[in-house]
């Protein structure tokens, strides 16, 4: 299970990451869970959830300044979601907008580190430190990247515990 999770994590990881190979559309919720569905051995699961969610998102769009929904790692973890506990397609597209949500949130986290890390690297320029300095934006990519994973990896294993029914903190009646 951890692996599917680290491989998903990493389509998410690479998907979110298009602006390195120019913004060709890889992070839209149709490619993403079309990769995810690909790669957990359900590809048709992956291009269904992948056309429920693009419509859902497809006005969504970030403009400027704007962050909209992260539509990227609600095509991901919705579409793992569904393939690997077997919940369903109602079930992962009504978790679809939560996660988006707060793959948002997440987003203006790392961007406020690549703030952090922007100051690290003027600090090298200061220097005339340009190696220092190609350090310090790889870092920040790892960083970025590690986000998407780490979270993706944690929200797929608790959710798939807590829906197998091996999770006791969901499965106590003092609960409901």
């Amino acid at each position: 299970m951890l692996i599917k999770a680290i491989l998903v994590g990493l389509v998410l990881g690479l998907c979110k990451s298009e602006w390195i190979y120019g913004f060709p559309q890889v992070g839209r919720p149709i490619v993403v869970s079309t990769l995810t569905g690909l790669f957990l051995g359900d590809p048709v699961q992956g291009v269904i959830m992948g056309s429920v969610l693009e419509l859902m998102f497809i006005g969504s769009f970030p403009i400027g300044a704007a962050v909209s929904p992260d539509y990227t790692s609600a095509g991901a973890i919705c579409t793992a979601f569904a393939i690997l506990t077997g919940a369903g397609k109602a079930v992962a597209t009504a978790m679809a907008l939560p996660i988006a949500l707060l793959g948002g949130f997440i987003f203006i986290g790392c961007k406020l580190m690549n703030a952090a890390f922007g100051q690290i690297m003027m600090k090298y320029l200061e220097k005339d430190d340009s190696k220092g300095a190609s350090r310090i934006i790889y870092n920040g990519f790892c960083f970025h990247l590690f986000c998407s994973v780490f979270c993706l990896c944690f929200c797929l294993h608790f959710c798939r515990k807590c829906s197998s029914g091996s999770c006791s903190k969901c499965n106590s009646k003092s609960n409901y």
